[in-house]
């Protein structure tokens, strides 16, 4: 009967402070909270029943075990606790090489080669203009002068221009979450400060330059 009332009063020492800490968003409370309370539970332990029932030298070995058990436990929530926090600021780290990786190769080099492609591949008897050709493959995911996206948001889109019949140029500024070089750096898509470049394609080739 004592031990299942020990039993009690473990579940009583790390369940109330891991629900009065619980927040569905964030365990990190409740898991300090119920280390805080099995500490708690272990102290009262030893100093109510090891230490009343047990020869010295099984009190010494207990009391190790108990410490480098709350040691031990307090080492694992510290680490997992700050290995998330790790994580976040290593992706914040590669997030913008990543997206400067995909407006490069996706959003310009993608397209460039394509066009380049199909403009080259052309009978010399009907051959089109570059930016004929560029049409040909993407004129009918332009919309307004932006390429539309699976969201349908233009300022998420990839601007075009054209110079000429010969030129085609692309501003890419996609990304809501990556920023750029320059906090005050105005987008053309109406965002601030975030990633943007310029490719300009021709049947020379392409070339493009980070704006931001």
């Amino acid at each position: 009967m004592k031990y299942l009332l020990w039993f009690f009063v473990g579940c009583v020492c790390i369940g109330t402070p891991f629900f009065i800490g619980y927040d569905q968003h964030d365990m990190w409370n409740s898991a300090f909270g119920g280390m805080i309370g099995g500490t708690l539970f272990l102290i009262l332990l030893y100093f109510f029943v090891v230490r009343k029932k047990f020869s010295s030298k099984w009190k010494m070995i207990i009391a190790s075990l108990f410490t480098f058990h709350i040691l031990a436990f307090a080492a694992f929530i510290v680490v997992s606790y700050r290995t998330p926090t790790f994580q976040r600021d290593h992706l914040l780290t590669m997030r913008p090489y990543l997206v400067n990786m995909a407006i490069v190769d996706g959003e310009i080099y993608r397209r460039a080669l394509s066009t380049l492609h199909l403009y080259y591949d052309q009978p010399a008897e009907k051959k089109k203009s570059f930016v004929e050709v560029f049409n040909v493959l993407y004129g009918k995911k332009i919309h307004n002068g932006i390429f539309e996206t699976e969201e349908h948001q233009t300022p998420r889109g990839t601007f075009v221009t054209y110079q000429g019949d010969s030129v085609v140029q692309l501003i890419v500024s996609n990304d809501t979450i990556s920023k750029g070089i320059r906090p005050d750096f105005a987008n053309i898509n109406g965002q601030k400060g975030q990633i943007q470049y310029t490719g300009t394609m021709s049947k020379h080739g392409v070339t493009y330059e980070r704006n931001n």
